[in-house]
């Protein structure tokens, strides 16, 4: 959401004191500039985030991280998510673009915990705790209903033009720039997951 680094961290060289983002998600800056000063910098992000399944065990949660690490089974709710997004007036391509941004902000976990962000969409700020209560399945569904709501908020004429999109990574270009709006454009975009929700999507479609 704005004001955030969703997730990206800082590698600093010693070649002419350049600053270089290396797109390392789970770590915040604070972490990364410690894990240098110390000769620890690991690639491999320190969060986890809860199991996306209702009744599955949960894993530990880093707090003061700007993005959590979801279990293995979070990113089956993907299609999930499109497919609802589909159902209430969104086109494929605008579906699918904004789960590539539901990938990079929680990776479909509903119980993803950041720094004072919470759930799908990582909305920020203590009022928005209740959207994680513990229950997968439960919490799911009212996210859902909830990023209609965000949406709807900034506008009819945004979501006329997202979907307009040409393309998945178009569509997830635009949902992060007009709709989340990080602080750094496009951090949160998964190129890759869009497409692949895509294709699952037309593919439902033409075998339905």
């Amino acid at each position: 959401m704005a004001g955030k680094v969703n997730g990206f961290a800082v590698a600093y060289t010693a070649f002419g004191g350049l600053l270089i983002w290396s797109g390392v998600k789970g770590t915040s800056l604070t972490a990364t500039f410690t894990g240098l000063e110390h000769g620890t910098l690991d690639s491999t992000p320190e969060a986890s985030a809860v199991a996306a399944d209702a009744g599955s065990a949960a894993d530990a949660i880093t707090s003061g991280s700007d993005v959590t690490v979801p279990s293995s089974t979070a990113n089956a709710n993907y299609l999930t998510i499109a497919k609802f997004l589909v159902e209430n007036g969104y086109t494929p391509v605008g579906a699918a673009g904004i789960v590539g941004c539901v990938a990079g902000e929680s990776a479909g976990n509903p119980e993803a915990v950041g720094a004072g962000s919470y759930g799908l969409i990582q909305e920020e700020g203590s009022q928005y705790a209740s959207l994680v209560t513990g229950n997968a399945s439960a919490d799911l569904d009212a996210q859902l209903q909830a990023l209609l709501a965000y949406n709807n908020a900034q506008g009819s004429n945004y979501i006329a033009m997202l979907n307009a999109q040409p393309t998945p990574t178009a569509a997830a270009d635009f949902y992060s720039q007009y709709f989340e709006r990080p602080l750094v454009t496009d951090s949160d975009v998964q190129a890759g997951v869009a497409n692949s929700v895509y294709s699952e999507l037309v593919s439902s479609a033409v075998n339905a």
